[in-house]
């Protein structure tokens, strides 16, 4: 069957034409990509790179003329091609030595790390794009505290290999954070991570872990290739490449004795060196990108505080706020006494904070407020009262005679440890009845149960159960599923209505 050019509107000769126009414009574009180049390699007025540049001007200034169209489909198909023609041996060498002679870690060009090159600028050129997008947003603060450590400020690379400037990231290992480090490395310089807070999340505060670790390999190895290998491998895998290599301590010797991870690692840290220096001349530029920390600032707070609290009092939306603070992991900020901590939020919400700070710190949630009414309803008005524990108590059996969780316990009483001792003091909140002992909470077995021995939520785009109990005092995943006889999460239905927490019964 024969083809009507002309019905389809398709002019062979005019694509194939344009097909060659655009390998000579990626290829014409290629040759302009240094300007100024007598400035940055002095002495090359002959080289080959100015031969290029000379010959292709008026080829270049050409195709600007016709006011070709880069954005159309034949463009966005040679995408890859463009990219290639731009990666040339000779320009990454010199490259390479002019980066390796102002840098004091090596830098040196080989197979290897072109390789690496090749990879982030071909088959990662989204990811490049996306982590061009938060550099100078994080390079800024990163540059600051490795000057205050008077550390190599190439070392700020390092982190787009660990986590690709993603403060949230967490490895299939446990290592967390924008510098993925694993807890017991963590806690060696002293970050916080336990049950309320993780510090591994905190930007500056692991920032300035990672430079004291960078400042303890250096000491023990006096060479900074070895320093990344030993971030990334630990001290113990590099001492023993050295003794297999027969003590050689240059990297490239001992490379093969290296785990895999690590044999890549370096390369890797050396590629990438280059490639977010250049990135705009391989024709690679900044993604869309949202960076949770732009447009907030800090505040301290001084005592214990809850996400919900700070989300309804500011009106901000909680997902927004766990967002920008990754480093509490139950939406709890367990401050008390002098141990203050620091929160980012909004900028346009700082002063909000600042003049409401005591009102936000006394305010009882919706979820609270809801559940205290409940409780009313049943027994008569939720108070404060103290409970002082016994020989044998644990913090299970007092949750369980006041009919709350282990962990409202701990949030009442500003502890983190499940560790508790007879005379120990503890705050707790119930209506009078069971305060006084007259009646144990959740004692009355009832065979039928009405809605009002009963807190329901509506179920919501989005919502999980572990976001539902987190809502909710007293809740859990497990109290949820055993209330609705739920087995599946998957199963629940936007708008369905589920039981969080019982009264009574």
């Amino acid at each position: 069957m024969r083809i009507n050019r002309e019905q389809k509107g398709i002019d062979l000769q005019g694509f194939m034409l344009r097909g060659l126009m655009i390998m000579c414009f990626a290829f014409s574009l290629h040759l302009k990509v240094i300007p100024n180049i007598t400035d940055s390699y002095p002495g090359s007025e002959d080289s080959l790179l100015l031969k290029w540049e000379k010959e292709t001007n008026e080829l270049y200034n050409n195709f600007q003329k016709t006011g070709f169209d880069t954005t159309n489909t034949l463009y966005a198909l040679n995408y890859d091609s463009l990219i290639r023609t731009s990666i040339n041996d000779s320009l990454l060498s010199l490259k390479f030595d002019a980066l390796d002679a102002l840098s004091p870690i090596p830098l040196s060009y080989n197979e290897e790390v072109d390789n690496y090159v090749r990879l982030y600028l071909l088959q990662r050129k989204n990811l490049t794009a996306r982590v061009l997008t938060r550099m100078e947003y994080f390079f800024q603060i990163y540059e600051q505290i490795l000057d205050k450590y008077n550390l190599p400020l190439e070392l700020k690379y390092l982190s787009i290999i660990e986590s690709a400037l993603n403060q949230q990231a967490r490895s299939w290992a446990g290592a967390s954070g924008l510098w993925q480090f694993m807890i017991g490395t963590a806690r060696m310089y002293d970050l916080d991570v336990g049950v309320y807070v993780d510090e591994r999340f905190d930007m500056y505060k692991a920032t300035e872990a990672a430079c004291q670790h960078f400042r303890d390999l250096y000491s023990e190895y006096n060479d900074w290739l070895l320093v990344l290998a030993a971030y990334n491998a630990g001290s113990g895998n590099v001492n023993r490449a050295i003794r297999r290599a027969g003590g050689a301590t240059d990297f490239w010797e001992i490379r093969p004795f290296l785990p895999r991870e690590t044999q890549a690692y370096v390369p890797s840290f050396i590629a990438v060196n280059y490639v977010f220096r250049y990135a705009h001349e391989h024709y690679i530029n900044p993604g869309m990108v949202t960076i949770p920390l732009q447009g907030t600032d800090t505040v301290t707070v001084k005592k214990n505080l809850k996400f919900d609290q700070i989300a309804e009092v500011l009106d901000i939306d909680k997902s927004r706020l766990k967002e920008i603070n990754p480093g509490f992991r139950r939406e709890i900020i367990p401050a008390s006494g002098k141990n203050y901590y620091t929160i980012y939020l909004p900028k346009n919400k700082i002063d909000d904070f600042l003049a409401s700070e005591d009102f936000i710190y006394d305010y009882k949630t919706k979820a609270q407020q809801e559940l205290e009414n409940k409780l009313a309803e049943k027994y008569g008005p939720v108070t404060k009262g103290v409970h002082v524990v016994k020989r044998g108590q644990s913090l299970g059996m007092i949750a369980s005679k006041y009919d709350c969780d282990i962990y409202d316990l701990k949030d009442w009483n500003n502890i983190s440890s499940n560790l508790i001792h007879p005379g120990q003091k503890l705050i707790v909140f119930a209506p009078e009845n069971v305060l006084n002992g007259k009646v144990r909470a959740g004692s009355q077995k009832q065979f039928v149960s009405d809605d009002k021995d009963y807190i329901y939520y509506t179920i919501q785009k989005g919502d999980t159960l572990s976001e539902i109990a987190e809502k909710y005092p007293r809740s859990s995943v497990r109290k949820i599923k055993l209330l609705n006889n739920i087995i599946n999460e998957r199963r629940l239905q936007l708008g369905q209505k589920i039981k969080v927490v019982q009264v009574a019964g």
